[in-house]
């Protein structure tokens, strides 16, 4: 996965990054806006699931992962025993 930030403020007046990533899969392009707060948790490593537990599961893997419910469907479905 390659990360790359890009800095805004614009979650409610709290310094904020963007998380640019690409599918593992399908090579996609990914942004996901978050606050720099929870980006520092994630890189102590803070599990996704502690730092946004209101955030849909396909939300989190695109932070972790970079990788589509349809992509992580098409790798995981071939792969089943």
């Amino acid at each position: 996965m390659t990360l790359e930030l890009e800095y805004d403020f614009s979650i409610q007046g709290q310094p904020s990054v963007f998380v640019n990533n690409s599918c593992i899969h399908c090579k996609k392009d990914n942004q996901i806006r978050i606050s720099r707060a929870d980006y520092n948790r994630r890189m102590r490593g803070d599990f996704a699931q502690d730092i946004w537990p209101n955030l849909p599961i396909d939300d989190r893997e695109l932070i972790i992962s970079g990788t589509h419910p349809e992509c992580w469907n098409a790798i995981f479905n071939n792969h089943q025993d």
